[in-house]
């Protein structure tokens, strides 16, 4: 196994796939890392760093640990009761042979190979030469296997004790029913004695005590007090901090108050020192990675951005000098940050380096555009009243030079394909797949889903334009078009005439001549018709414009290359291929024969041809010559192709 990072505009970073397993996992304060089993031994992974072997019977965070068993190497987890371990040691593949039951309040494991069941209490017990256990033989301490007692002492007060249970039956005696009372919290329990706390582990293990009631902490870690101050243990009664700050916290990562400081720890690592007015209450809310961490100050009503901390780097910025900051975003490893100052907003990076100057009045959310590692991140961005986009890479894609953006929805975070851009008194269509802006331009644009759908079954965008009182449909190129699905034949005494009637009030002719005697083919899905007139033939297509005519009656309209397969003159011995104007493609008409022929399996369109010493030859719809004129034979054949 491997891991690939997708960082916009087709970069990607990697860690090669020579793993046997990657487990994605949170650390104690809540930071994303990835770990790596290779051979047996468990190592940290980082882009761009070598990967380090990790110690074992090491806790590396959120419940996880690496246990060293002979020759093997098991990471196991407490969290939410899962057990990842190989219990014989007998499999070669990872965890492959186990799968995993919550039976009530126990874990079970049924081994496939003799199907003997493992029942173990959660969220903790020693693994040390597991072979098979029962419940009566695992003492641990849980407050979903165990059952709280009360009991009044001689002085008729109510004291509370703790005892084992298992299921539906009462075990041993855990704790007497000597304590005031008892609660639990992080899967220890806490029990209040005269003006002292009693803590316990899940292993029977008695903590240190806590002056004052002891309150869970983040994920598996107890927040106690001596002499009125504050220190934090985790589950094993391992010092994180001693007890000497106002109040700790964790959200993200782990925070506490001493005074007029703040300090913020991640795994042990001080990482950042803020300094807060003395007496206040606070508290900090922020994402790594992400967000930046920011400052509640709920006794002077202020909220304020400390710092944004990057947990795959370690680096911490300071973001105490701006007004307001937010994520921007990352181009492969470089992170960004939006940061307002003197009203301005600009884009800094991790190292406080401005990489975008502070000249945008507003710079807005990401919208992603593709999909995987051929996407992109844009950025709609306003400078001196104008608007613009930039990448995530912090080019400029657009130049701020526009009044007005339609067809952007910054909630669904997608950049659409097509959008409007207003300048001046004009809207512009923009596509951006090409990287196009309409020539012309337009009093409205709007953009609507159609009741029909596209080849891969999605409802299509049209999008609707108004000039000089005309509402019509317009293409990528902001050229004007006609969905014949919305036209209606009129039939008159002389003549037939072609009308849009859904778009306008009035109905509107797209015939370029009003002289049409009849409709030989209307084809609605493809949009164009095939009308006879002036006693020849022509095809009108979706713009509304007309071919040149011919005698025949056309053999076939190419409506992608719009392009007309027929003969020009009834003298013709042999059809040919015609662009919309009448020049002739590929000079099938100097052949005796020509013959459409269809692929079945791409549907593309191919001719065949025959010269006057019965050879044959194929071109393609384009007029490309594919194979000259030497074959005594081609046939199509049934996968799609041609043998000849």
């Amino acid at each position: 196994m491997g891991l690939i990072r997708f960082c916009g505009e087709g970069k990607i970073d990697s860690i090669p796939p020579i793993y046997d397993y990657i487990y994605k996992y949170e650390t104690k304060f809540g930071s994303q890392k990835f770990i790596g089993m290779k051979d047996s031994v468990w190592y940290q992974l980082n882009f761009n760093e070598k990967p380090k072997q990790i110690p074992y019977k090491n806790y590396i965070g959120k419940g996880l640990f690496i246990e060293d068993k002979g020759k093997q190497t098991n990471l196991y987890s407490i969290e939410r009761g899962l057990v990842l371990l190989d219990t014989t040691n007998r499999f070669s593949k990872f965890l492959n042979n186990f799968h995993y039951y919550n039976c009530e309040e126990y874990l079970c494991s049924l081994e496939e190979n003799n199907s003997s069941l493992y029942c173990f209490p959660t969220p903790d017990f020693k693994f040390n030469n597991i072979n098979s256990y029962c419940l009566e033989n695992i003492d641990v301490i849980t407050l979903r296997d165990t059952k709280i007692k009360a009991k009044k002492n001689k002085a008729k007060q109510t004291k509370y004790g703790l005892n084992a249970s298992y299921l539906y039956s009462e075990g041993a005696e855990i704790l007497p029913c000597v304590y005031d009372t008892i609660f639990g919290g992080n899967y220890c329990v806490f029990a209040k004695k005269s003006n002292m706390y009693e803590i316990y582990n899940g292993l029977n293990k008695r903590l240190p005590d806590s002056e004052g009631p002891p309150k869970a902490c983040g994920n598996g870690f107890i927040d106690y007090t001596k002499n009125n101050k504050h220190g934090l243990i985790d589950y094993y009664g391992g010092q994180i901090l001693e007890c000497k700050y106002d109040k700790i916290w964790i959200d993200k990562l782990l925070f506490a108050q001493l005074g007029d400081s703040l300090f913020c720890y991640d795994e042990k690592k001080l990482i950042h020192t803020i300094k807060i007015k003395s007496g206040s209450k606070i508290y900090v809310s922020g994402e790594y990675n992400y967000q930046p961490f920011k400052i509640i100050d709920t006794t002077n009503n202020q909220i304020k951005n400390l710092f944004f901390y990057n947990s795959f780097t370690s680096k911490v910025l300071d973001l105490s000098s701006y007004e307001s900051s937010h994520f921007f975003d990352v181009f492969k490893d470089e992170y960004y940050i939006c940061a307002k100052k003197n009203g301005k907003h600009g884009i800094i990076n991790l190292d406080n380096k401005i990489v975008k100057p502070f000249e945008y009045d507003v710079i807005g959310a990401s919208l992603i555009y593709g999909y995987w590692n051929d996407s992109i991140s844009f950025h709609l961005v306003r400078k001196n009243g104008k608007i613009g986009f930039i990448s995530n890479s912090l080019k400029e894609y657009i130049p701020t030079e526009y009044d007005s953006v339609g067809n952007l929805n910054e909630e669904n975070r997608i950049m659409p394909d097509k959008f409007s851009l207003k300048k001046q008194r004009l809207w512009y269509l923009y596509n951006f797949k090409n990287k196009q802006l309409s020539t012309n331009g337009f009093d409205t644009i709007i953009f609507e889903n159609s009741k029909y759908y596209d080849s891969y079954n999605n409802k299509t965008t049209q999008a609707i334009a108004t000039k000089n009182g005309e509402t019509f449909l317009i293409d990528s190129t902001g050229k004007k078009y006609y969905d014949f699905r919305n036209i209606e034949a009129r039939e008159t005494d002389n003549h037939v005439v072609l009308e849009e009637k859904k778009l306008n009030k009035i109905p509107v002719n797209i015939t370029p001549l009003a002289t049409i005697n009849r409709i030989e083919d209307f084809n609605q899905e493809h949009s164009y018709a095939i009308v006879f007139c002036l006693n020849r033939y022509f095809v009108i297509n979706k713009y509304g414009e007309m071919s040149f005519g011919i005698e025949k009656m056309i053999e076939f309209y190419d409506y992608k290359n719009n392009t007309i397969f027929g003969s020009k003159s009834k003298k013709s011995k042999s059809n040919a291929l015609y662009n919309f104007n009448g020049n002739e493609i590929g000079q099938l008409s100097k052949y005796n024969w020509t013959q459409l022929e269809v692929d079945t399996k791409t549907q593309e369109h191919y001719f065949v041809f025959k010269n006057s010493k019965n050879k044959l030859g194929l071109m393609n719809a384009k007029g490309e010559l594919l194979l000259d004129c030497i074959y005594n034979g081609i046939i199509q054949s049934e996968k799609g192709h041609f043998d000849v």
